[in-house]
């Protein structure tokens, strides 16, 4: 079996991309950038993340967007296309089989002596409560 994982940021929230056959189905389709190399040599690759089982879909539509630090795990797979000067580009993606938002985008930032905790809709609230970004379902 050929697995990955990922742990990059969402490029911006998951669009929904329908199937060709005119069935109104439709899967997820999610860019996240990946940061890979040493201090002195970053770079960044785009990673296309296909979502495709409806528990993630939902998940995905209602707390991923731009920034989202996430966790993904899945099927990776290449897609390839020429372009108008007969250049040959390929592309890397994934077929996601889960994931974990590690953060919220629309979070922001609290020093660690901080007493609030965020939740995924950006509100804050002090520790004793029940409502934190723990709330976030993960498959």
């Amino acid at each position: 079996m050929l697995k990955i994982q990922l742990i990059g940021n969402a490029g911006d929230v998951a669009e929904r991309r329908y199937l060709k056959d005119n069935s109104g189905n439709f899967f997820l389709e999610l860019q996240v950038a990946v940061n890979t190399g040493s201090k002195d040599r970053k770079r960044t690759d785009w990673i296309k993340v296909n979502i495709n089982n409806p528990k993630l879909m939902a998940v995905a539509e209602q707390y991923i967007t731009k920034g989202t630090k996430l966790y993904i795990e899945g099927f990776p797979g290449t897609e390839g296309y020429i372009t108008k000067e007969g250049k040959v580009v390929s592309l890397q993606k994934v077929s996601a089989s889960t994931f974990e938002i590690l953060s919220s985008s629309k979070a922001t930032p609290t020093d660690s002596s901080s007493d609030d905790a965020v939740d995924p809709t950006g509100d804050t609230h002090s520790e004793d409560t029940t409502s934190t970004e723990d709330d976030i379902p993960h498959f």
